[in-house]
């Protein structure tokens, strides 16, 4: 599976979905709930659509992109994992 320095993976299956989604930097992606996401809603163990601690008050929220969009996100994330 395609993963960062340290193990973590390219793609979250719920975070990437998520409009508190920030940029990446150095190998860490940030959101408006966590200056670095915890393991468990990174993997996508957690959905986090319910408080989680240290998540300031911020729950996932789906991102609204049009169908277009989604579809080339979509498959360019799945280019992504794929090719790694």
């Amino acid at each position: 599976m395609a993963r960062l320095d340290g193990g973590r993976r390219h793609f979250s299956p719920t975070c990437f979905y998520c409009k508190h989604l920030k940029d990446q930097t150095k190998y860490r992606y940030k959101c408006k709930a966590f200056d670095l996401i915890p393991e468990k809603i990174w993997e996508g163990k957690n959905d986090h659509t319910s408080p989680y601690k240290g998540d300031r008050g911020v729950q996932f929220e789906r991102k609204k992109v049009k169908k277009v969009e989604k579809d080339k996100q979509d498959e360019g994330l799945r280019r992504k994992w794929f090719e790694d």
